[in-house]
């Protein structure tokens, strides 16, 4: 039996908690017209990039929103990573671990996306990701400037 395991160069992970102590349910909450989580969802649809998309939440209501997108996983989030102090970085390791296992395969990259950022464009994605490849970078988050 042949263990090789495929490099694929991009994982994207959208980690959506269920439980929101601020805004209950919000990222299947409506905006503009759809649950805000498909707005990210959707940013991706025509991305034209060697990539796996997961969802992970604790959420079987997210999960259920986001199965009507054929290219997206779904993977169950343990409650120990659903909590309001539960780290980021340890719901993309776990995502990740999993993903690796389940695909089979290992990924070069993370890209995290939180559906709470609904206009972000696939441009958006495209130009952070040309910047983190042309920079020769470890990492790149993005940030907008409020203005107050």
């Amino acid at each position: 039996m042949d263990n090789k395991k495929i490099i694929k160069k991009y994982l994207i992970v959208i980690p959506a908690r269920g439980g929101s102590k601020s805004v209950p349910k919000k990222n299947i909450k409506d905006f503009a017209g759809k649950p805000l989580i498909c707005h990210t969802i959707d940013s991706l649809e025509s991305l034209k990039l060697n990539f796996d998309c997961v969802i992970t939440s604790d959420s079987r209501e997210i999960l259920g929103v986001a199965s009507k997108y054929n290219f997206i996983q779904k993977l169950v989030r343990p409650a120990y990573l659903a909590e309001d102090n539960s780290l980021s970085i340890h719901v993309v390791k776990h995502a990740l671990i999993e993903m690796e296992r389940i695909n089979n395969c290992i990924y070069e990259n993370i890209i995290m996306l939180q559906p709470t950022s609904p206009l972000r464009t696939e441009q958006h994605i495209l130009e952070a990701i040309k910047i983190y490849e042309s920079e020769n970078v470890d990492s790149l988050v993005s940030l907008v400037e409020a203005a107050f």
